[in-house]
């Protein structure tokens, strides 16, 4: 999962601004979106697209819990 910062919501959003946010070998995350958890926290929810023995999985993950910076950079807590 990568994320991009823009000035505008409607971007640009500068390749400089690129960051990998999870990542593993086998692309096992896709079609991520961010949302507030029930105590206001941001979170990364993704599809789940392989299990670790590669087979395919297509379910909802956990919760990823995010940082935001001051400047807008967000970074993953723990995974």
């Amino acid at each position: 999962m990568h994320c991009r910062v823009a000035d505008d919501p409607l971007g640009p959003f500068p390749a400089a601004t690129d960051r990998t946010l999870v990542a593993d070998e086998t692309g096992s995350l896709y079609a991520a979106k961010l949302v507030q958890d029930p105590h206001g926290e941001w979170v990364l929810l993704a599809t789940r697209m392989y299990g670790p023995d590669g087979s395919f999985v297509g379910a909802l993950s956990d919760p990823i819990p995010l940082t935001v910076s001051k400047t807008g950079l967000l970074s993953v807590s723990q995974h």
